[in-house]
């Protein structure tokens, strides 16, 4: 069977996952699942926070902190929190 013509964006980033692999020090099935599901979890919240700061005009982390250290200042961060 012949091996698939891979570009070198897919050798590099083939490259990374073995790293990757290697430094998560992956030895069986379980820890693959595991990682797979960090993984997963990163990419939902990195989304989910993109949304929110689309929505909301500002970076929730920030607003989040924002409240944390004053409600005046997260009141400018967020329209809808002005009373």
């Amino acid at each position: 069977m012949a091996r698939k013509n891979r570009t070198p964006e897919e050798n590099a980033r083939r490259e990374k996952n073995r790293e990757l692999l290697q430094m998560a020090n992956i030895g069986s099935m379980d820890d693959i699942q595991n990682l797979f599901k960090e993984t997963i979890a990163e990419f939902m919240e990195n989304g989910l926070e993109a949304e929110l700061d689309e929505e909301l005009g500002c970076n929730i982390k920030t607003r989040t902190q924002t409240i944390a250290a004053t409600d005046t200042a997260a009141r400018r961060c967020v329209p809808a929190l002005e009373m």
